[in-house]
């Protein structure tokens, strides 16, 4: 059983953040998240966002050299 704790780290992989075809943010998918955090701060949870979003976005911007 979970019990209530002050901190929740959240993981997210690059396709949540990142489009695999395109190569480009999805900015929905920051809007929804970042509500999503929004409230659970409210709450006075601490959120820890860890992703691998950057390096996807990343490699987009370096495939276009």
């Amino acid at each position: 059983m979970l019990s209530r704790s002050d901190i929740v780290v959240l993981k997210f992989g690059s396709s949540t953040f990142v489009s695999p075809t395109s190569r480009t943010i999805k900015h929905n998918s920051f809007s929804d998240i970042a509500a999503s955090i929004a409230s659970l701060h409210k709450a006075g949870i601490q959120v820890v966002v860890v992703s691998s979003g950057a390096v996807a976005l990343g490699r987009g911007q370096l495939s276009s050299f």
